[in-house]
């Protein structure tokens, strides 16, 4: 139960990555920022942290699953800060601590409900996430170069360090390779693996708004688990394919997140001692975000 609940939490909690992104206008100076923008505008969408600077998230994720004729649903709620401590030769290092974690689970006429401020023996796979800070050092461009501090959580049961690192550059390395203009779109493929499961996600992101100090960016992404990627412990064996949309608010001075709104619609069968299981996942995520 315990690596369950972490599991859970580690997954909805790293899509709100994908919409902490940073946004340096090239044109702001020419007053891209003071009003709607103009066709030619062009905007330079990249990390640009400050050192000092912190920001206060709100997840709300909504996930409704039907698996072998059951249907439950499953609320989490989290609350985590982006610290950025540093920022040198284009890097930043960002201090990252999850500061509260509230799930419920309503299946088959029960509810389970926790929180990691409780203190029973079922919430401490939350206790040992909260209030445990660690570090990742993102370049202008999304790649996380390194992770640290990860080490204790990991050995409380959560993911391994590597996956979480590779989990974060799926959501973080999402900017184009060069400016942009209003309708512009761009392409980007990742891998990303968490324990026992592997995806090949590939996203469409366009640049749809830039109405004064806010740029509106939309995504849309295919989820494979193909036969390459099946992932076979004990017996069971997973095949998901999906779509994932989302579209987020975000403030070009400062680059954070204001508001994401994320859709995901995932089907595909499980297989467990030869036994078959078709599974459909629904998911509604909302995110705001504010400077502390």
């Amino acid at each position: 139960m315990k690596k369950t609940i972490q599991l859970s939490a580690m997954a909805a909690i790293l899509l709100a990555a994908s919409t902490s992104i940073s946004c340096n206008s090239s044109d702001n100076k020419n007053g891209a920022a003071s009003g709607k923008s103009g066709s030619g505008d062009t905007y330079d969408l990249k990390f640009n942290l400050k050192p000092g600077a912190a920001y206060i998230y709100d997840m709300d994720v909504m996930q409704n699953v039907e698996a072998a004729g059951n249907s439950s649903t499953n609320n989490l709620y989290s609350k985590y800060t982006f610290n950025v401590k540093e920022a040198a030769e284009g890097n930043s290092k960002i201090e990252v601590v999850y500061d509260l974690m509230r799930m419920e689970m309503k299946s088959m006429g029960n509810t389970i409900k926790m929180s990691s401020e409780d203190q029973t023996p079922e919430a401490q796979g939350f206790r040992d996430m909260v209030n445990k800070p660690f570090s990742m050092t993102v370049s202008p461009e999304g790649k996380v170069v390194s992770i640290d501090g990860w080490e204790s959580i990991e050995k409380s049961g959560a993911m391994k360090s590597e996956d979480l690192k590779q989990s974060m550059e799926t959501s973080l390395n999402i900017f184009p390779d060069k400016a942009v203009k209003v309708g512009d779109t761009w392409k980007k493929d990742a891998a990303m693996s968490m324990q026992m499961f592997k995806m090949n996600i590939s996203s469409t992101y366009t640049l749809t708004e830039v109405k004064g100090n806010i740029a509106t960016i939309t995504m849309d992404s295919e989820i494979k688990m193909g036969q390459d990627n099946n992932t076979q412990t004990n017996g069971m064996t997973m095949e998901m394919n999906g779509t994932q949309k989302g579209k987020m608010d975000v403030e070009l001075n400062t680059g954070m997140t204001l508001t994401g709104n994320i859709t995901q619609d995932i089907k595909g069968e499980m297989q467990v001692q030869g036994q078959k299981m078709p599974m459909n996942i629904k998911s509604e995520i909302k995110i705001t975000g504010k400077q502390k």
